[in-house]
């Protein structure tokens, strides 16, 4: 019985600990993160857009009402903030608001469709203390205009310049083949560099700390491959330029490497 007894009250001491910390931490809770709708504007018609997203309210907040927003956020102990939209960068002040952001310790993000981004705004974003930008990518070129218009997906790529982390590339094309459900079917990294040998870092995999860099040349190669039936891998070779990107494989994508079970 003395042993028993012991035992349990060891569990009820660890129940009533793990009661005083859960109620602690709830006491203590805080929104980590937020996601920050700044306008309504958009110049895009995405058929999905659950915000119908087109022109900006008559009411939206001025410059000095987002600060204020962005001050109750930080007194809120939340780190990380994601402005978006509508698309965010249809604000003209908005290189201002991330700038106050950053000056109060947020983390700030931009979420985008890229099209007003060059490589000037590009700079500007970072100089504001933006530590993220997020391109909105849907799948392949069809896909994506299908969604948002035609055109849009190039325009979106053009945004990709030099300082794209190379996990981010990773994980938009492991996304789009896993929304398609393979993911499970695709077990290696995206892409490797190539130079003096065919296999060299950069790796473009989900574990990469690199960034794209002007005059990097790697290769992009997504693969989906089926147990006892076969598998398909394109590859393709980009490299970086100043000002985003350049396909130089010239053999058309429909020329694929095919493994058929055997």
């Amino acid at each position: 019985m003395g042993k028993w007894g012991k035992a349990k009250m060891h569990q009820d001491d660890l129940l009533s600990i793990t009661r005083e910390k859960f109620n602690q931490a709830v006491k203590e809770a805080k929104p980590l993160f937020c996601y920050f709708s700044v306008t309504e504007a958009c110049n895009l018609n995405c058929k999905y857009c659950g915000s119908d997203s087109k022109k900006p309210l008559d009411n939206e907040l001025t410059t000095e009402e987002v600060y204020d927003v962005l001050d109750n956020i930080a007194e809120a102990g939340t780190m990380a903030v994601l402005l978006a939209g509508g698309e965010p960068t249809s604000r003209k002040d908005l290189l201002q608001i991330a700038r106050y952001g950053a000056a109060h310790r947020l983390r700030m993000a931009v979420n985008t469709h890229g099209h007003f981004i060059d490589k000037e705004y590009a700079w500007k974003l970072r100089d504001a203390g933006v530590l993220e930008v997020k391109v909105s990518i849907d799948g392949l070129e069809e896909t994506h205009d299908n969604n948002r218009g035609e055109g849009s997906f190039k325009r979106a790529i053009e945004a990709l310049k030099p300082g794209v982390e190379l996990k981010e590339i990773d994980r938009i094309a492991r996304d789009y083949i896993s929304d398609n459900h393979y993911g499970k079917n695709f077990g290696h990294s995206l892409g490797h560099g190539v130079g003096l040998s065919v296999h060299e870092l950069p790796k473009v995999s989900n574990k990469s700390t690199y960034k794209a860099e002007e005059g990097m040349v790697f290769s992009i190669e997504p693969g989906v491959y089926i147990p006892g039936y076969g598998g398909i891998r394109i590859e393709d070779l980009i490299l970086v330029t100043k000002t985003g990107y350049e396909v130089i494989t010239k053999s058309p994508s429909a020329s694929a490497e095919v493994i058929t079970g055997l």
